[in-house]
């Protein structure tokens, strides 16, 4: 006997089952990990070793001894070894740990069989493999009895344990989250090798129970965040002590994690796959859980993964939905982390090749969705003719989303003709039309579901923050890769990944398509009624908010507008539509007459609300965009002064819109539509169109609301939703609103932009005057730090104009009548904001400055540098260099006030002069003058403003200019008689001549 006692032995047959499948036996661990050594009974005194090594040497002693052996003699004293053998195995020795794996020399002692050829590794043959005639573990071999005692023991185990769980679920009515470890241990793949059985259906089900309804909010975080211990080694304590196991409190894998791995192993279109999807999507809601599931548990890059796989699977889409909706720093971890990648853009060797969609790192996600999408967007014919696409590599590696992509775009243009290109030209087989419309409603796609959510996920990754940048010339001081992996703009990552990934011309044939996808009835027979009333989630309307917030991005712009010719077409044409719908929209709409179609005349007009921002940020944000050339695209409809009006109106309530052409609170952010409207306003005759009607009136009151809430209340109230750049928009606006709402009775003329209100005569229940709000608002405002000098020079110059101002009316006259919202009291301002502004100081405001006169508006001017030597002013009238063109003296204006940024430049004052010196002679700011009518100089006609030039520049000190009937002109002088001294109200920082003299006659009293 040995020194130590064994313990009883299992029984050395196992069951019949057992016997046949060869798989069951240890040879190689699947999941990686290193299995528990287990000790068989045995009664071996000597080793296998040593017992060969025992007949050799009394096989060499007989040779030695030259004694013959028969053929005969020597099989019986085989048989006997044999015999001697066996009767070993009974015995009751324990020899210690067995190996996983055995070699033995041969399947018989003298069988004279080879040994198994090595690997092409060149290491040794190991384990059995069934079927395979090196099987060394048969039916013959001394480990046979140890490995099927190993695997009955096993079996027994978790047997015991599936009947255990089975029990437990079975007494539970209903579920409780007590038992969520009972069911992560019955959809591991120890208890549970087959996905299909019965346990883990059970289990599944009762963890849908649990977080199946909406009021479970709280039990679905605790779902996710709890950590729970281990039942397994409860079921089979006594086993596991016996074992002399110390894993009683070992912890047990979360529940998503296990959720993910099960789903792994779930055969495609089972009934358990689409429990475990539910699960995760359920679990996948409450904001407290996207973070741990979408990245801290992978769970965005499995679905991804699977779905590459399986594209027609869309609830591992909409999953990928709830993931990356509202969490904008989560979006933006899931497109920004990988370790390797990042380490690709620090590299200064590769920096150039580095583009943002492989910032996606490990996730790839915007790959995975742009691969699924492509294939969705396919008929069940180009799918055939494609073929099967290899998720492998011949080496058995499996492709990333990122490789699977490339591979799917060269097969469509080797096997179907159609040809993605970045640009934006698609150029299918057959086809003269290079960006055909693509519906993804048809009976031939087999995927609409994937393709409808797909693009959800990618509007949801697009989607801006609420204060995310507009600022092109900001955003373009950096590098334009590196830039937005500094500032780590969720929007702007995303939006060049789908650049980068080829699927812009994929979502312009979409919004090609003018008809919604569905069929159902309504007020005008089915929803074709109207183009373009695309329902909400449909495939076009994500694809639409998908641009919109690809071009909020500034980089974004220049690439949509220019790279991609389809895509100011596409929009042109859903807001020409709305344009011949618009008087119908704002009958029903503004009147609330009622009429029959209704809710679709209000999907038409979101959608052309979504095409009117984004075509404003693609070609009226910015000076390089020439919007000119795009005629009356950049020219609203009637119609949509309303619509904006009500749009700024629900954002800076915070407020969703029900109704027709509904839209959550999230949609839009306060800071977007704020320079949507900058843009807008950017094209003279929008502001014109606002000023014709009360809608003026209304946005000038919602912008000065903005403008308040930023200059006199707390940060903290206003920080969330705006900050100086949103504000910024809002002034500019505003600031070029006033010249369309000019007092005639003050300036003494009829104002060629129009007569409009500017705002209501009074403000609160105190009927505070209105003039005074506006001057204290504007007045805390430009003493806020951190402005820049545009909106600076803008806020001086509403107030140099706040005493030419139109105030007329009540702030009730703007709400619309017959509609609720919005109310009187969205253009009030409520009582928290009048206190704050009652407190402002204007004794330091500008009061007194130039009167616009009536020349200076729409009359085209030109400029032209004097040649010569020294000063500018006194230079040779022989030559002119450098003539510029303006539409007016206004605008001419505006060009030299931008050249001296800072500087408080009343610019009225500047285009009085102007047009005072646009005889072709006279030089002012350095520049001779002439007006580009071919009418000449008409001073002495048109000029009615003042009797004297001092008058002219001080309107508080002059007559009233209209008690004149006969047109005057003002004396002219020599040269240097027209330059006045500096004054006591001359601005210091005014440019100085190289006499000393400040600006020129006109410009040397302004009276700021």
């Amino acid at each position: 006997m040995g020194l130590f006692k064994s313990k009883k032995s299992s029984p050395t047959t196992a069951p019949k089952a057992a016997q046949e499948d060869g798989s069951s036996i240890p040879t190689n661990n699947t999941d990686g990990k290193q299995r528990k050594k287990k000790k068989f009974p045995s009664l071996l005194k000597k080793s296998k070793t040593q017992r060969n090594d025992k007949v050799a040497s009394d096989s060499a002693a007989a040779d030695k001894a030259n004694k013959p052996v028969d053929d005969e003699q020597q099989q019986q004293q085989q048989q006997q070894q044999r015999d001697n053998h066996k009767e070993t195995l009974e015995e009751d020795d324990d020899i210690g740990d067995i190996p996983r794996s055995i070699s033995t020399p041969s399947r018989d002692g003298n069988s004279g069989e080879d040994l198994p050829p090595p690997t092409k590794d060149g290491s040794s043959y190991v384990g059995p493999v069934q079927g395979d005639e090196y099987d060394q573990d048969s039916i013959g071999s001394p480990c046979e009895a140890m490995l099927k005692s190993q695997r009955t023991a096993t079996q027994i185990k978790n047997d015991a344990r599936v009947r255990k769980l089975q029990g437990i679920m079975a007494a539970q009515q209903p579920p409780t989250i007590e038992y969520i470890a009972h069911y992560i241990a019955a959809l591991s793949p120890v208890v549970s090798p087959d996905p299909s059985a019965d346990l883990p259906s059970r289990a599944l089900r009762c963890l849908f129970s649990l977080s199946e309804h909406s009021s479970h909010k709280q039990q679905r975080i605790e779902m996710v965040r709890g950590a729970y211990t281990s039942v397994l080694a409860d079921i089979d304590e006594e086993e596991e002590k016996k074992e002399g196991s110390d894993d009683n409190n070992e912890s047990s894998p979360s529940l998503v994690p296990a959720l993910l791995s099960f789903l792994k192993r779930c055969p495609r279109d089972s009934s358990e796959q689409y429990l475990t999807l539910l699960v995760l999507n359920n679990l996948s809601i409450p904001t407290q859980n996207k973070r741990l599931i979408g990245l801290e548990f992978g769970g965005a890059k499995t679905l991804g993964r699977l779905l590459c796989e399986d594209p027609g699977c869309h609830l591992l889409v909409i999953i990928i939905v709830n993931l990356t909706f509202g969490d904008e720093k989560l979006n933006r971890d899931l497109l920004t982390m990988s370790g390797t990648s990042s380490q690709r853009v620090r590299d200064e060797d590769s920096r150039k090749e580095q583009s943002f969609l492989s910032c996606g790192g490990d996730v790839q996600l915007i790959d995975s969705l742009s691969y699924a999408l492509l294939l969705a967007s396919l008929t069940t014919e180009q799918l055939s003719t494609l073929g099967p696409i290899p998720l492998t590599s011949p080496e058995g590696i499996p492709h990333t989303p990122r490789k699977l992509l490339s591979l799917l775009f060269s097969l469509l243009e080797r096997k179907l003709g159609i040809r993605y290109q970045r640009n934006g030209n698609t150029s299918p087989a057959n086809e003269e039309d290079d960006l055909p419309p693509l519906s993804l409603g048809s009976d031939d796609c087999p995927f609409p579901e994937t393709a409808r959510w797909c693009l959800s996920a990618l509007k949801n990754l697009t989607r801006p923050g609420k204060l995310s940048s507009s600022n092109l010339e900001a955003a373009e001081n950096n590098s334009e890769e590196m830039g937005f992996l500094t500032n780590k703009d969720a929007s702007a990552v995303a939006a060049h990944a789908i650049l980068d990934a080829g699927i812009m011309p994929l979502l312009l044939r979409i919004l090609k398509h003018k008809e919604s996808e569905t069929t159902e009835s309504n007020g005008l027979g089915t929803n074709r009624g109207a183009y373009y009333s695309w329902q909400s989630n449909t495939a076009q309307d994500a694809a639409l908010y998908t641009l919109m917030h690809m071009a909020s991005v500034p980089q974004m712009r220049r690439v949509l507008r220019e790279d991609y010719r389809g895509c100011v077409d596409v929009l042109v044409s859903i807001l020409n539509y709305g344009k011949v719908i618009g008087e119908r929209f704002k009958n029903a709409a503004i009147s609330g007459g009622g009429e029959e179609g209704d809710e679709e005349l209000g999907r038409t007009s979101l959608q052309c609300l979504k095409a009117r921002m984004t075509l404003s940020y693609l070609i009226l944000s910015s000076e390089d965009s020439s919007p000119s050339k795009y005629g009356s695209a950049t020219t609203l409809g009637d119609h949509e002064t309303f619509t904006f009006v009500d749009l700024l109106s629900h954002c800076l309530q915070g407020r969703a819109k029900e109704g027709s052409g509904a839209y959550s609170a999230a949609t839009f952010s306060l800071k977007g539509v704020l320079h949507v409207i900058k843009c807008i306003m950017f094209e003279p005759r929008n502001r014109k169109l606002f000023a014709s009607s009360s809608n003026g009136s209304r946005l000038n009151t919602l912008l000065l609301k903005a403008v308040a809430r930023y200059s006199v209340l707390d940060k903290e109230i206003t920080e969330a939703t705006m900050d100086a750049e949103a504000v910024e928009h809002a002034v500019v606006s505003i600031y070029w609103m006033t010249l369309y709402g000019l007092d005639e009775s003050v300036i003494g003329f009829s104002s060629p932009l129009g007569r409009g209100t500017f705002l209501p005569s009074s403000f609160g229940s105190q009927y505070i005057e209105a003039k005074s709000v506006l001057a204290k608002i504007f007045t805390a405002y430009v003493k806020k730090d951190g402005i820049t000098p545009r909106s600076q020079h803008a806020a001086n110059q509403v107030l140099f104009r706040v005493n030419y101002l139109r105030f007329d009316g009540s702030v009730a006259d703007l709400a619309y009548p017959g509609k609720n919202l919005p109310s009187e009291s969205d253009f009030d301002m409520d009582g928290n904001l009048i206190s704050a502004i009652k407190f402002v100081s204007v004794e330091d405001m500008r009061t007194v400055c130039a009167s616009p006169k009536e020349y200076i508006f729409e009359r085209p001017i030109s400029r032209s540098q004097k040649e010569g030597m020294g000063s500018k002013v006194f230079c040779s009238d022989e030559g002119t260099s450098g003539s510029n063109q303006f539409s007016s003296p206004l605008d001419a204006a505006e060009n030299i006030a931008a050249e001296q940024p800072g500087v408080a430049i009343d610019t009225v004052a500047i285009a009085n002069n102007i047009a005072y010196y646009a005889d072709g002679l006279d030089v002012y700011y350095g520049y001779v003058w002439k007006w580009e009518d071919g009418k000449g100089d008409l001073i002495e006609r048109i000029y009615t403003a003042a009797a004297t030039e001092d008058q002219m520049l001080a309107p508080g000190e002059r007559d009233d200019p209209t008690e004149r009937s006969e047109p005057y002109s003002p004396p002219r002088k020599g040269l240097l008689g027209r330059i006045k001294l500096p004054t006591a109200g001359v601005d210091d920082n005014e440019p100085f001549s190289i006499f000393g003299f400040k600006c020129g006659a006109p410009c040397g009293n302004r009276g700021y």
